[in-house]
């Protein structure tokens, strides 16, 4: 009998690359999905982190932030909504906020 040459892969050899492949696509995807944090010092960014935290915590939260050399008080409530100084211009349909331009 002559020996036979092995051709091609065996199905073991495929599920074990495909479940290495699976392990390593699910601790790889959620570092590479990770958001990117926005600059800290934006008062959209520090308006949109305090709502989600008011939120997500049932209790307001209150912060500082500095427009144009201009300290602004800015709260979030539980229910989503903002109150700030005018110095912010709030949408009060998605509660963000913006820098307000002087003209």
């Amino acid at each position: 009998m002559t020996p036979s040459r092995r051709r091609g892969v065996t199905l073991i050899e495929l599920l074990v690359t495909v479940a290495v492949l699976g392990i390593l696509s699910g601790v790889a995807a959620p570092a590479l999905l990770r958001p990117v944090a926005s600059d800290t010092t934006d008062p959209g960014f520090v308006a949109e982190q305090l709502r989600r935290n008011a939120l997500r915590g049932g209790i307001s939260k209150s912060a500082i932030v500095v427009v144009d050399s201009i300290s602004v008080e800015l709260t979030a409530y539980p229910d989503g909504s903002l109150a700030s100084d005018s110095a912010l211009a709030t949408d009060l349909l998605t509660g963000t906020a913006s820098h307000v331009s002087k003209q």
